[in-house]
């Protein structure tokens, strides 16, 4: 009987263990002054160096590109941010302004299409510089993204959001 309870014991602490273990890279480590946006975005480099075995011109262009990309995309999603406050200032008033309302969601609405589109346009600026293999592999990778649907949505995991609602 001790012998079980013994057994059971390791074994729940091993579970537990393993259940709240992070791997390491996703540890702030002391003396690393870069934003987490920062980390993540030079560890998300180094994988996509390695994955796509990019010689040291090709990993340096697409960095330049994805730097580009990624001052661009940071201010029109402060944009859309200012819209969407601004929506919700107005939806709180007590006899709010629709026809305000309607061109602030138009706004957002058209902001929203051109953040999705300007996706592609990196894309296909990326596969530009790569060789006809790396470029197939570029595209299985961005199938596979496609297939598992976006990493980060908002509301966490479990929210998911149902297109084909009305």
């Amino acid at each position: 009987m001790r012998k079980s309870i013994i057994i059971l014991i390791v074994t729940a602490s091993v579970i537990c263990t393993a259940a709240w273990a992070q791997p390491p890279d996703y540890a702030v480590y002391p003396g690393d002054e870069r934003p987490e946006q920062g980390r993540q975005h030079q560890d998300r480099l180094a994988r996509i160096v390695e994955y796509l075995e990019l010689s040291d011109a090709q990993a340096a262009e697409w960095e330049q590109i994805a730097s580009r990309h990624l001052e661009t995309v940071r201010g029109r999603w402060e944009l859309i941010g200012g819209l969407r406050e601004e929506f919700r200032t107005l939806a709180d008033q007590e006899n709010p302004n629709l026809e305000q309302a309607g061109r602030i969601a138009l706004d957002l609405h058209r902001e929203m299409e051109t953040a999705r589109s300007s996706r592609g346009e990196i894309a296909e600026e990326l596969v530009e510089i790569l060789t006809p293999e790396q470029a197939e592999r570029f595209e299985a990778l961005q199938a596979a993204r496609e297939f598992s649907g976006e990493r980060r949505q908002r509301g966490g995991r479990g929210h998911r959001s149902n297109k084909d609602s009305g």
